[in-house]
């Protein structure tokens, strides 16, 4: 019969790796399966100074043990998490680059589908830039509601740092390590401390724009009612160290 096969033939169509995992053939120590492509492994890269960060293609920076992504601020990671979440819910990826001279890293993100809400997929776009100048890191989001029906969502930020230094992230163990502390400075801030054995404190800042809903010392949550068609822009500045940074740059990007 037209579109039927045997159980012969459905052997003979399986790949390998496929053999393999039916039980027909035994395994090769030396195979490793992959379930995400290497486009989606690769990291996003943007430096300045003494500053650099490694990104997912999502723009996000996690938190899994063995990740080296961050944003590293004189060899030392200044932050270690930072990670967009719509109603508690990762992102879908539609496109990321970073422009040809390394500067800017843009990102198109989209919402899934959540049947709870009713919304389906990718009616919420998300779009990040973000670029690193002068020992901060500054970040624009935009969020618009394409959907014909309007919206209430939660958007969060959760962000951490474990000032590991780059031997530390390669997988060096240290005998014993100064002290992480974290507060929220005001309705828009929150501070990341660490002191380290040397005596020396160091510092990042996050301000957010405009004042989230609710922030603490890991987490900041917008609460947006969009309409259709409607949209809006929130903007971060994650700064390293007390120096003082000037805004010029970074007011001319977020407009």
């Amino acid at each position: 019969m037209k579109g039927t096969f045997t159980a012969a033939e459905h052997d003979a169509s399986l790949t390998e790796p496929a053999r393999a995992r039916a039980g027909d053939v035994e395994v090769s120590p030396f195979y490793i399966e992959s379930k995400v492509s290497f486009q989606e492994q690769r990291l996003r890269t943007l430096k300045h100074g003494h500053t650099f960060g490694m990104f997912d293609p999502r723009g996000d920076i996690s938190s899994a043990d063995g990740s080296s992504e961050g944003i590293y601020h004189h060899d030392t990671r200044h932050l270690s998490r930072l990670e967009l979440r719509l109603n508690a819910t990762p992102l879908l990826l539609l496109s990321s680059n970073v422009q040809e001279d390394n500067t800017v890293l843009r990102v198109d993100l989209a919402n899934p589908g959540m049947s709870s809400r009713r919304l389906r997929a990718e009616l919420i776009h998300v779009n990040r830039q973000k670029f690193i100048w002068n020992a901060a890191c500054y970040e624009r989001i935009l969020i618009r509601n394409f959907d014909v029906l309007p919206h209430e969502l939660t958007f969060g930020i959760e962000f951490g740092a474990d000032f590991a230094d780059l031997f530390e992230v390669r997988g060096q163990q240290r005998a014993r390590r100064g002290r992480v502390s974290a507060e929220r400075r005001s309705d828009g801030s929150s501070a990341l401390r660490y002191l380290g054995l040397d005596g020396v404190e160091r510092v990042t800042t996050l301000a957010f724009e405009p004042v989230p809903n609710r922030l603490d010392d890991a987490r900041a949550l917008f609460e947006l009612a969009l309409g259709a068609g409607q949209g809006v822009r929130l903007v971060l500045r994650i700064a390293f160290g007390s120096r003082s940074q000037g805004n010029a740059v970074a007011r001319s990007f977020y407009t």
